[in-house]
């Protein structure tokens, strides 16, 4: 770009509505399953968000998933409590199974939960993501409209957790997800040649806590800035939505709302970090980066640390399941999703199967895991082995990152698992 668009006042982008906070959902499988024992229901009425104007032009034009009245039905319909508590019970069933990957065997659980009650807000958010990783776009989609139709801040919180779900990897692209979440997508960057790497991971670390599906940057932004100045795209109502949460994510910084309409739909807002731009030598016209607090609250402890090994980090394997055969012919499948659960399965050259699942964190050159362990042990009958499940394991990994995959205690674990 060789000169940039004119500055717009913040406040004729930026609406005064609040933003809901991304907090973390209980009963979920997506890349934030936790404990099963919150509050259920969806009473509380649908948000309901006008900014779209009719005149906004094409760019984040609605796509919008219809809920056929039948479901509409099946949402409003009052259940007892009964019906309540076996949802919910089905709902564990579903994600012990997801948990394990045993995908249709979840589905099957998270549809016999929905047949109980209709409303059950992460029976439909964890059968969206089964779907989506099942390769069902159409019926992972109309889940998440239920969840926009049965409305209140549940399921909204579910929605909004929805845009950086690894889950729906594969649904990024398509404008009925980006219309049901609110899915766009931001960069933050920074000017050319300034060093500003290290605040940008911590920028997108904090704005993905809060639901904003950031992520990093290459440094090669054209102009300097003397201030975090956010880049949005004009005539996209999306796009000006997710401005306003990330004001209110930054409120109390001073921050400059631009719009430029070159920007597209891999990047329709750009953050850009204080920095002088390329070549200027810090004189009066463009100021060098000015030492300021951080542009966001310094992010919660999180089990998730980037392990920096030849300029690759831990977060470009977060998601997919990685592959290795050991020494000994163990064919490894590992999995680490990006909000601290993994599953790991070992299967023998002898037969026995070994399976991991639970939290994980990475501790400097360290991936500690605490666990349940199901080990598989082949009988006289093979269609019937001996089964052990042990609880409340813990054990400790070497680990490192590389330039294809993760070396774990010595093994390559690459893609394609």
């Amino acid at each position: 770009m060789e000169s940039p668009p004119p500055v717009v006042d913040a406040d004729a982008l930026v609406g005064s509505a609040d933003a809901s906070d991304a907090s973390e959902g209980p009963e979920d499988a997506g890349s934030d399953a936790a404990d099963a024992d919150a509050a259920d229901g969806a009473d509380a009425d649908a948000d309901a968000d006008a900014d779209a104007d009719a005149g906004d032009g094409d760019a984040g034009a609605a796509a919008v998933v219809e809920v056929p009245e039948a479901w509409l039905e099946r949402i409003r319909a009052d259940v007892p409590e009964s019906a309540r508590a076996r949802a919910r019970d089905l709902n564990r069933s579903g994600l012990r199974k997801h948990r394990r990957l045993d995908l249709q065997a979840a589905i099957h659980d998270y549809e016999a939960a929905l047949d109980a009650w209709g409303a059950h807000t992460f029976s439909h958010y964890n059968l969206a993501c089964a779907l989506a990783l099942t390769d069902k776009p159409d019926e992972a989609l109309l889940h998440l409209a239920i969840l926009d139709a049965i409305g209140g801040e549940e399921a909204r919180d579910r929605l909004v957790a929805a845009r950086t779900d690894r889950d729906f990897t594969a649904l990024l692209d398509d404008p009925r997800f980006r219309q049901v979440t609110g899915y766009v997508p931001v960069i933050v960057t920074w000017p050319l040649g300034s060093e500003r790497r290290d605040e940008a991971e911590r920028v997108v670390e904090s704005l993905r806590k809060k639901g904003v599906p950031a992520r990093l940057g290459d440094g090669s932004w054209r102009e300097g800035a003397t201030s975090p100045t956010i880049w949005a795209r004009a005539g996209d109502p999306l796009a000006r939505a997710m401005v306003r949460e990330i004001t209110d994510i930054v409120s109390g910084v001073e921050t400059k709302v631009v719009t430029d309409p070159r920007l597209d739909d891999r990047g329709p807002i750009v953050i850009v970090l204080p920095g002088p731009a390329p070549g200027d030598d810090g004189g009066d016209d463009v100021p060098g980066a000015p030492a300021a607090p951080d542009p966001l609250p310094p992010p919660d402890d999180d089990p998730v640390v980037a392990v920096p090994v030849r300029g690759t980090e831990l977060s470009d394997f977060l998601g997919p399941r990685l592959g290795a055969t050991l020494a000994d012919g163990t064919v490894a499948k590992l999995q680490l999703k990006p909000t601290g659960f993994f599953s790991w399965d070992l299967a023998e050259p002898s037969g026995r199967r070994v399976t991991r699942a639970g939290r994980y964190a990475v501790r400097g050159d360290r991936l500690v895991l605490t666990y349940t362990e199901r080990v598989e042990t082949p009988g006289d009958d093979p269609r019937a082995p001996e089964i052990a499940v042990h609880e409340g394991k813990e054990s400790s990994h070497a680990i490192a990152v590389e330039p294809d995959g993760l070396r774990v205690d010595g093994a390559h674990y690459g893609g394609g698992g």
